[in-house]
């Protein structure tokens, strides 16, 4: 999300001016050490400067987000009132709050602000390197063995190299409170893993080498946190899941269903169309089933997916969401199985050869034979030379 006053930013100022707020405080705050985090007298104090290093002189007094100097007010940035606002918290803690692993934590949080507000640090401040992450980065590694699809879980601390990270992460069987990470110049990390982040690591853990396989993982890779816990949403945001899901080019389709019929009103094939989850899966091509036996062996895949609860089935090497209104697009599928599919059928030859089939003037089938019809030929036209000449003929008769 943008600020409001990104898209205000011409008219901001002269916005303040008109509510009549004091000008902007533009001195830098720098931190600086007194004892060890280890001491419970460690404290931390603020002083003031500009670029170049210019320091200020006097001391401003604060009330509230104001800045009271050299009689003139100023209006603190958020980020530096927030900072003093935890500065002046921390430097009252009760003596409970003062061990070395509590001094630790909230010099933790400290440092988070101060990198937010582009405070200075000392010395020893930079380089003594707390993290409280109340939030875990995630990786997911897709793999194939065995024939089986196994998914390897990365978390990440925000900060820290990866590597660096899982070397401290991977070498202990349950999660500590703490882990020392070391930089290659040396450096250490000390992070402190909150009770709720270290609830969603320890299920993380306790899967073999961080790896998942079969029904869990495919339930893993869809509804995360109602495998690892309604925490996991804090811990992990559900934008933060999608991205490394993404970039594992791990995608889901769900599926459609269109027909190719022919001059015959039958059907040629039955497409399945695959329809991406997301924008950022690849378009597939359509399965063509071309013949009834086919779509017949796709729906008995589909239907024992179902049974079996599934949340998805594979079709060759694609695999295809179960969602909810596929009890429908099942019943669709049974019914373009039912229809006629193909050309026109040709008679077979016992139908060819069955005389029972025709009319009854029918007494068999092969070849033409000639009709011949007997008949007495004529010499001519005359009817008295057609007449024999031995017969005697009475007018009469004729």
């Amino acid at each position: 999300d943008v600020p409001l006053k990104n898209f205000l930013f011409p008219f901001y100022s002269s916005l303040a001016i008109l509510l009549g707020l004091p000008a902007p405080w533009h001195w830098r705050p720098s931190l600086h050490s007194l004892h060890a985090v280890s001491d419970p007298n460690f404290q931390v104090s603020v002083t003031w400067s500009v670029s170049g290093g210019t320091k200020l002189k006097g001391n401003p007094q604060r009330t509230g987000g104001i800045m009271a100097w050299q009689g003139q007010h100023y209006r603190l940035p958020a980020t530096v009132w927030r900072l003093l606002e935890a500065l002046d918290t921390f430097a009252v803690r009760p003596a409970i709050e003062r061990t070395q692993g509590q001094t630790e934590i909230q010099w933790g949080d400290l440092r988070t602000l101060a990198i937010h507000a582009r405070a200075e640090l000392d010395q020893y401040l930079a380089r003594t390197i707390v993290l409280n992450p109340a939030q875990l980065e995630l990786r997911l590694r897709k793999a194939s063995a065995g024939g089986m699809e196994v998914i390897e879980v990365v978390p990440g601390i925000p900060g820290i190299p990866e590597d660096l990270w899982l070397k401290q992460f991977d070498a202990y069987r349950q999660v500590r409170d703490s882990y020392d990470v070391f930089t290659e110049g040396g450096e250490r990390i000390r992070v402190h893993i909150k009770p709720e982040t270290k609830e969603i690591l320890a299920e993380i853990r306790a899967f073999p080498g961080r790896r998942i396989t079969g029904k869990r993982a495919q339930q893993f890779l869809r509804n995360p946190y109602a495998l690892l816990g309604e925490g996991m949403a804090r811990v992990i945001p559900p934008e933060t899941f999608e991205r490394a899901r993404r970039q594992a080019r791990i995608h889901f389709y769900d599926f459609d269903i269109s027909v190719e019929w022919n001059e015959h009103h039958r059907i040629d094939a039955v497409l399945i169309l695959l329809q991406p989850r997301d924008e950022a899966a690849p378009p597939l091509p359509a399965l063509r089933l071309c013949h009834a036996q086919m779509l017949g062996e796709f729906l008995e895949t589909l239907r024992q997916g179902m049974t079996a609860g599934e949340n998805r089935f594979v079709w060759g090497h694609q695999e295809i969401e179960i969602r909810g209104d596929t009890a429908e697009r099942i019943a669709a599928l049974e019914s373009l199985l039912a229809a006629p599919w193909g050309a026109l059928p040709l008679a077979a030859f016992a139908q060819v050869f069955d005389l029972g089939r025709y009319a009854e003037r029918v007494v068999g089938i092969g070849e033409h034979t000639p009709v011949y019809t007997p008949y007495v030929a004529r010499k001519d036209q005359d009817l008295e030379a057609w007449i024999p000449e031995s017969m005697e003929l009475d007018s009469s008769s004729l």
